[in-house]
């Protein structure tokens, strides 16, 4: 649970805080963890949140270039422009408040409830927040990449996109055999594809 500073901004000077949960252990398990993070995104759709990003972090840039909200940098890595070109206009739902950093910040309480901690917050759809936890999963928590490219459709290039502009440190290459839509990764001690 965020905290905010006595003057209710939730981040100062680059530091944001949040309360400590004892007892809580971390939610591993993908099929729980995918139904945690549905209905905490429903939620957060039913609560009618609104929210304008005014982020210029690296993140929140390749977020908006992998959505076209900004040029892809002439300098990007030729991965990026074949990304950027792949994208479509794909209905992937409305634009709402949601988390985008799933992978590893849901958590159990003593009593096997889900807690969800350090939230990355973005306003896109829900299905491209649901990307970016399969796809994080894959790579750092180690899921089976085979188990989950149902769920990979066009969010999953636009993520890639956005994490490779972000300067992440992987590269890509193509999770299915023959498509020209869907996206894995190499270069991690942790990945399994």
């Amino acid at each position: 649970m965020p905290v905010p500073a006595r003057d209710l901004s939730w981040v100062v000077d680059g530091w944001a805080a949040s309360r400590f949960e004892p007892g809580t252990r971390a939610l591993t398990d993908l099929p729980p963890t995918r139904a945690a993070g549905a209905v905490f995104h429903a939620e957060l759709a039913r609560a009618g949140l609104t929210w304008t990003p005014v982020s210029d972090d690296r993140w929140q840039v390749a977020e908006r270039i992998a959505f076209g909200n900004e040029p892809v940098p002439d300098d990007a890595p030729p991965l990026v422009h074949a990304l950027a070109d792949e994208r479509d206009d794909t209905d992937l739902g409305p634009d709402q408040f949601v988390h985008g950093d799933l992978a590893g910040n849901l958590l159990l309480d003593a009593d096997g409830a889900p807690v969800v901690i350090d939230v990355a917050p973005y306003w896109r759809p829900a299905l491209w927040a649901e990307a970016v936890w399969v796809l994080d999963s894959v790579m750092w928590l180690g899921a089976n990449a085979g188990r989950w490219r149902s769920l990979l459709p066009a969010q999953a290039g636009r993520r890639w996109c956005g994490r490779r502009c972000s300067g992440c440190s992987v590269t890509a290459q193509r999770m299915f055999p023959g498509s020209r839509k869907c996206w894995a990764f190499e270069g991690s001690s942790q990945t399994r594809v």
